[in-house]
């Protein structure tokens, strides 16, 4: 291997590793999204009424606010 292209390997290994740094970081983040939610609607959950549908309700506006999201379908 010539020298520009073992030059343009460590280029693409360098993008390469910060591709999966940002997917792990983004992971993260979701991970910490879902849990704040879920104790949110946990300590929620604790001052309605049984009955209320307050989890569909909660469903269907984040459903609505944001399209496509995963994880907050019924």
């Amino acid at each position: 291997m010539d020298e520009i292209a073992k030059t343009f390997t460590k280029v693409v290994a360098i993008i390469e590793n910060a591709k999966k740094n940002a997917y792990r970081k983004v992971n993260e983040e979701l991970i910490h999204m879902y849990w704040c939610v879920g104790q949110f609607i946990s300590e929620e959950a604790k001052t309605v009424s049984y009955g209320d549908s307050f989890i569909d309700e909660l469903s269907r506006y984040i459903q609505d606010t944001f399209p496509g999201i995963k994880g907050f379908n019924l």
